[in-house]
C-alpha cells in the first residue's frame, strides 16, 4: 500500500505509521476521515480546534492545538465562521459557552445525547452508592463535561487547580468525573487512595465494593487523608 504525504502542522499519515502512532492498516481510514474532516470544513467555513490529549491523527487536521481554553477560545479571523469540534461532545458544550453565538458542529448528536443521559444516570448511580456506605465525600467534576452532570456536582475544577481545589473540600474522599487520570494525579497529590473505576455501563455495587475494599483499608493503614474514588467515560468511536 501506498502512503500518500498529507501534511499539516508538519505532521503526515507516513510519519505516523512509522512513529507506531497510527497502524498500517488504518492509513487510508486516516487519509479518508481527513479528506472528509477537510470537505465539511469548506463546507461549513468552520474551524476545527484540538485538545492536546487527542490522538496525532486528529491534531493533524486541526486549525489549532491546545488545552481546552486555549484551543476552544481562539477564534478564526473571519467573522461569523462557526467552530467545530471533533470527537468530544462534552469539550462541545463548553466550546458554545465560550462563544455562544457561534454553532458548534457534533460528529454524531444522537450518540452524543445518549452519552450525556449515560454520564448523568451514572453519576446518580455512583453518589448514591457511595452515601449508602456513608462515605463522606464530595463530587468533583472536571470542567469539559457537561451542564447536567456538572449540575450534581460540589464542584468543577480545571487540570491546572484540581489539586488546590481537593486540598479546599474538608472532606477525605473525591468522587471524581469523568477523567480517570487526572483523578490519579488528585489522588496522588492529596495524599489520597486512587479507587480504580469500573469498566462502563458495568457498575456492579457488591463487585466494586469487593475490589475497592482491600485498597482502602490500605490507604487507612497507610494514614492517607481519603480516598479518590475515579470514573471512567467511555470511548465514542467513529464510524464511517
Amino acid at each position: 500500500m501506498a502512503l500518500h504525504l498529507k501534511w499539516m502542522f508538519d505532521v503526515d499519515v507516513a510519519r505516523l505509521v512509522r512513529a507506531g502512532q497510527v497502524e498500517e492498516s488504518r492509513a487510508d481510514r486516516v487519509l479518508w476521515l481527513w479528506d472528509e474532516i477537510r470537505r465539511l470544513k469548506r463546507e461549513k467555513n468552520a474551524f476545527v480546534p484540538a485538545h492536546n490529549y487527542q490522538v496525532p491523527e486528529v491534531q493533524a487536521i486541526a486549525d489549532t492545538v491546545g488545552d481546552f481554553f486555549r484551543a476552544g477560545g481562539t477564534r478564526p479571523r473571519c467573522e461569523g465562521a462557526p467552530g467545530g469540534l471533533l470527537r468530544r461532545p462534552l469539550h462541545g458544550r463548553g466550546l458554545r459557552h465560550l462563544g455562544p453565538q457561534v454553532p458548534v458542529y457534533l460528529p454524531n448528536s444522537r450518540r452524543c445525547a445518549r452519552w450525556r443521559r449515560w454520564m448523568q444516570n451514572d453519576l446518580e448511580e455512583r453518589q448514591e452508592f457511595l452515601r449508602s456506605l456513608g462515605r463522606k465525600f464530595a463530587t468533583m467534576t472536571y470542567v469539559n463535561t457537561y451542564a447536567s452532570v456538572k449540575a450534581l456536582s460540589d464542584v468543577c475544577c480545571t487540570s491546572s487547580n484540581a489539586v488546590k481545589i481537593a486540598d479546599r473540600l474538608g472532606v477525605p474522599d473525591l468522587l471524581f468525573v469523568p477523567d480517570q487520570n487526572l483523578a490519579y494525579q488528585v489522588a496522588l497529590q492529596t495524599r489520597r487512595m486512587y479507587l480504580p473505576p469500573p469498566e462502563p455501563h458495568q457498575f456492579h455495587p457488591r463487585e466494586y465494593l469487593a475490589r475497592i475494599e482491600p485498597l482502602i483499608r490500605n490507604g487507612e493503614r497507610a494514614g492517607l487523608a481519603g480516598n479518590v474514588f475515579a470514573w471512567k467515560a467511555p470511548v465514542m468511536s467513529t464510524t464511517r
